[in-house]
């Protein structure tokens, strides 16, 4: 029962970290990208990284990937 619910977890931060890793690039492909002026403004405009959010991922994701 633990063994899956601790599957169920790793699973679960690899997908946020993931998640979290797409937001912090301009790039969509090889090819396509926001501007660095656009993704800018679309970062600070809707506060998507805050320093209370970027503490969080250090914490959580810190240990196992220094």
């Amino acid at each position: 029962m633990q063994t899956s619910l601790k599957t169920t977890v790793n699973r679960s931060l690899k997908i946020v970290f993931k998640l979290f890793k797409r937001m912090s690039t301009n790039m969509e492909s090889d090819k396509e990208y926001f501007t660095m002026d656009f993704y800018r403004n679309l970062i600070n405009e809707n506060s998507i990284f805050d320093m209370a959010k970027l503490i969080d991922i250090a914490a959580i994701y810190g240990q196992s990937n220094n």
